[in-house]
């Protein structure tokens, strides 16, 4: 499945927590010239903003990673 002459690799990273690994994350993927996904809660957003803004002004994805999701009926239907 994609393109068979190139390999591609997303790399996702749930961010509800700061543990301190999240600058040397940043690091490596830096020197290595690798974008990720970073999925984060509004808790990662509110209590590390600085490292938030580094990874967008670094060219990441940011994605919202709820604590909670709700889910019903027949179609499906996403709240959160």
């Amino acid at each position: 499945m994609g393109n068979n002459e190139k390999t591609y690799i997303y790399l996702t990273y749930d961010r509800g927590y700061e543990a301190g690994y999240t600058e040397k994350i940043l690091e490596v993927l830096k020197q290595n010239e690798v974008k990720a996904t970073f999925l984060i809660t509004g808790h990662y957003l509110n209590s590390k903003p600085d490292l938030v803004k580094r990874m967008i002004y670094e060219g990441h994805i940011i994605g919202n990673h709820t604590p909670k999701c709700l889910m019903s009926g027949n179609d499906i239907k996403i709240k959160c």
